[in-house]
């Protein structure tokens, strides 16, 4: 805020109009709009003249502060320059080059007092270095943040007394900003905060990380094509050694920032991690530079791409050995579908695997393969993800057991290394997981399944990737859990930062456009936010909008369910962008949505929280008119037993139905933490399924018991008598068919090859599938 009353029209916003250069509040509202969507110019014009209700009434009659694209840019200009400025440096080379290599940056340390005095993150900083233990005995260790690990630790003994730890996040990777056609291509360098909560800070919506740069990306007049490459490798430590320069500065010495509560705070910035999908930041030069092709082949003995002056050199407490982090999404994901899911269909089969993948049932929420996944073009992160949880039981049975163990330990080693909270325990855990694959490993080689581009068998287990998973578990000790570190957040960054706003570019000199068309975002932004802490201040924020209806529209969040965590009391929300997970925990508590209806359509039970559409999907049927709809003979029967459990008298004859249900439940290691709801789909046969759906729950029976593997075939209401209540009455039930397990005679049903548990249907004796009425609770 002191920026903000620094401003040259700071009097009249403090004395006259608060949203100057706009008229009012109303008038902000609607440049905000426009200048943060992704609108050209010429599509703001034409909507600032349409007609809105006849030929004499359109948007320019409005009492607008602006008439055209060119005024709200230039209203936009004037708002207060509250974050860091850019700059442009054209960088000297040692080569001709087509056109200079001109460096669009921004102060290193100006982006990180930026994040750091952020008030959206007041309540997610952590200041100081901590451990956490299992027990009071001190005997297993937690890591869930970087401030939680060793590294952080050693960092702040070597600080004075009172000094404040910020540790850097960078990330870089080159992205094409056209489409289909031309070569445009970007190189941006981003930059974090690692005392932020991994939390907040990987959400695309927090706007956590900051472009800091624009590396230039030149073309090398040189006669060896490899030269070129190693000239580039050189133009981009230069690079990132200029903009980088004031964090070593302020990592040798320290520097005075100020905190969200307006604290000032003696800082130090050492390099936490780099987040890249290669390890062309940890190369060391070892001979003498001068003659460039004799150095680049001394150097390529070593493995050395013949950097002499690597960016990380001479930062004060940094060590490429840690802030060189595992990466999850290149490291692990991208993994799986380079080497692992080949094996795999060179072990059952091209079209053997697509069959069973396409027969595999769909699942609200992932990604169903109604054509296999041979013929796969265009594969994201998170198809890469969908095909993770179903691969094993895709090829159990069809592919050799060796092979289908070795790839299993991977999973493991996936799923269990991506936990936002590991301790010492889960380390262990993890790293027998990777022994398991490499115990299993030649099974791959054996079948003929670890295959080259020509078909022909490979011998060997050079993969770059796989020997970087021996790297994970020293690393949580030292830099916390790795999925931190992924690079999902980063990439999405690349469109929200690099994307989006050169698509608004004439594509000439686009690196300008873009770095001009982000300063008008972050303006926006920013004066969003010190407009609502001014008007909280004055006792005039606007209220909050009033809760929805309960659809799937609704946008609510809450990362602390039970309370709001945030004393302050500032009116913050709403002012970060995109979609926010609906909390059906707060909905529960809250009135209205439903909640008055009996039985509520919204309700907790234990750890988890229901959800149901307001109305259903049959108001009132016969139980036998359902019974024949849903293939269902027994269903009557079922609910006679579970009355007569209940010893309830049968005084019903109609049911409601539901055909989906939501389920939420909590964070297993955070209980603060809402995690999206799972759709459950109950829906009989119709045309686009022949055999109707039916997903698959765990139902908890008692405590004695145990649980049990059902298939959920209906989700219902009894409908009482007119002018009666009774209990059952006031409660969802549902008709499950039962599986049993296969018993095995050494592992109790798991299977020890998938480690999976194998179902079969319960039966009666005469063949007739067992099913029974559980209470939705």
């Amino acid at each position: 805020m002191e920026a903000f009353d620094a401003d040259q029209f700071a009097d009249i916003r403090n004395q006259e109009n608060l949203h100057y250069p706009f008229a009012d509040r109303r008038d902000w509202e609607v440049g905000s709009f426009l200048l943060m969507s992704s609108l050209s110019m010429k599509a703001i014009d034409k909507f600032l003249s349409l007609d809105l209700v006849s030929e004499k009434s359109n948007i320019k009659s409005l009492p607008l502060s602006f008439r055209s694209a060119r005024e709200l840019r230039g209203l936009a200009e004037l708002l207060p320059q509250l974050g860091p400025r850019w700059h442009c440096k054209t960088m000297e080379t040692s080569c001709e080059t087509k056109r200079p290599a001109r460096l669009f940056y921004r102060d290193a340390v100006d982006c990180l007092a930026y994040l750091f005095s952020n008030l959206l993150f007041k309540d997610w900083l952590e200041l100081s270095p901590y451990r956490v233990f299992e027990t009071a005995e001190r005997l297993v260790r937690v890591y869930s943040e970087w401030m939680s690990a060793g590294v952080a630790w050693g960092m702040q003994e070597e600080l004075p007394d009172s000094a404040t730890l910020l540790g850097a996040i960078l990330s870089s990777d080159k992205t094409n900003i056209t489409n289909m056609c031309g070569s445009r291509v970007a190189h941006p360098l981003l930059i974090g905060l690692a005392n932020i909560s991994s939390a907040i800070r990987n959400k695309a919506s927090s706007n956590a990380f900051l472009l800091t740069a624009l590396l230039p990306i030149v073309k090398f007049i040189h006669p060896v094509k490899r030269m070129q490459t190693l000239l580039a490798d050189r133009l981009y430590h230069d690079s990132v050694v200029f903009v980088v320069e004031p964090l070593k500065i302020a990592a040798r010495i320290g520097i005075m920032l100020s905190d969200p509560a307006g604290n000032s705070r003696y800082c130090f910035t050492p390099l936490a991690s780099c987040i890249v999908d290669t390890p062309e930041a940890c190369t060391i030069a070892c001979t003498d530079p001068n003659d460039l092709q004799a150095y680049f082949k001394t150097c390529a003995k070593d493995r050395l791409n013949g950097v002499q002056k690597p960016f990380w050199d001479d930062w004060e407490c940094s060590d490429p050995a840690n802030f060189l982090t595992p990466e999850p999404l290149h490291h692990w994901h991208c993994e799986f579908y380079d080497h692992d899911i080949w094996w795999c269909m060179n072990a059952v089969g091209n079209a053997e695997i697509d069959f069973r993948f396409s027969i595999m049932q769909p699942i609200t929420g992932q990604r169903h393969f109604a054509k296999g996944i041979t013929t796969l073009k265009q594969v994201t992160g998170r198809v890469q993800r969908d095909l993770q949880r179903y691969i094993i039981g895709v090829i159990a049975g069809a592919a050799p057991a060796g092979v289908v163990r070795a790839v299993r330990a991977l999973m493991d080693f996936h799923y269990l290394a991506q936990a936002p909270i590991i301790n010492d325990d889960g380390c262990k855990a993890i790293q027998r997981a990777l022994s398991e694959f490499h115990r299993y490993k030649q099974s791959i080689i054996a079948a003929g399944a670890r295959c080259g581009e020509s078909g022909n068998v490979l011998e060997h287990w050079q993969i770059p990737k796989l020997e970087l998973m021996q790297s994970v578990v020293p690393s949580i000790p030292d830099s916390g859990p790795a999925i931190q570190w992924t690079a999902d957040t980063t990439e999405r960054a690349h469109i929200n930062l690099i994307k989006d706003p050169a698509s608004s570019t004439n594509n000439r000199e686009y690196e300008a456009q873009i770095c001009c068309a982000l300063d008008r975002l972050e303006k926006c932004r920013d004066f969003e936010l010190a407009t609502c802490i001014r008007e909280w201040e004055r006792g005039m924020a606007p209220t909050a909008a009033a809760d929805g209806d309960g659809s799937d529209d609704e946008i609510v969040y809450n990362t602390d369910s039970e309370d709001d965590n945030t004393d302050s009391g500032l009116p913050l929300d709403g002012l970060t962008d995109n979609r926010r997970i609906s909390d059906y925990f707060l909905k529960a508590r809250q009135p209205g949505g439903g909640q008055e209806l009996r039985p509520p359509r919204t309700f907790v039970d234990g750890p988890t929280a229901f959800q149901l559409n307001f109305d259903p999907a049959i108001g009132s049927a016969k139980i036998d008119d359902v019974a024949e709809t849903y293939g269902l003979p027994d269903l009557r029967a079922a609910l006679g037993d579970y009355l007569a459990r209940a010893r309830a008298g049968q005084t019903f004859t109609r049911m409601q139905i539901w055909q989906k249900v939501r389920i939420q439940q909590k964070l297993y290691h955070d209980g603060n933490i809402v995690l999206p709801p799972q759709t459950l789909v109950a829906h009989p046969t119709k045309r686009d399924w022949p055999h109707g759906r039916y997903d698959s729950i765990v139902v908890n029976v008692d405590d004695r018991v145990g649980h049990t593997v059902c298939e959920l075939r209906l989700i219902f209401r009894l409908t009482p008598p007119p002018n009666q209540t009774p209990w059952w009455s006031n409660q969802f039930l549902t008709y499950v068919h039962r599986f049993d397990v296969v018993p095995h005679s050494a592992n109790d049903g798991v299977d020890p090859i998938t480690r999976l548990t194998k179902l079969k249907r319960a039966a009666r004796a005469a063949g007739d599938a067992f099913g029974d009425v559980v209470p939705l609770s």
